[in-house]
């Protein structure tokens, strides 16, 4: 593992400047504590919720998801496992 770091600060930043009704719900989804962190190691992110209890809805996922991507990163759940 190279030196991994949270992003999770960037997506805040990001889910502040954006002005859409998805941004606003993550936002407030966010607000409650929800998303410990998106770590990132090299070019490969995953999420991480505060604890194991935490469902983290699939538009606030699918919007992680493409944001990491949108930025030239691999999520983690997408590399294909070697048999």
């Amino acid at each position: 593992m190279q030196d991994t770091k949270n992003i999770l600060p960037l997506f805040w930043k990001h889910i502040e400047n954006s002005k859409t009704k998805t941004a606003k719900k993550i936002y407030n989804w966010l607000n409650n504590d929800n998303l410990n962190a998106i770590q990132l190691d090299g070019d490969i992110f995953w999420n991480e919720t505060t604890n194991s209890s935490t469902v983290m809805p699939d538009y606030v996922y699918n919007y992680i998801k493409k944001w990491g991507i949108s930025l030239g990163y691999k999520y983690l759940y997408d590399i294909p496992t070697i048999n």
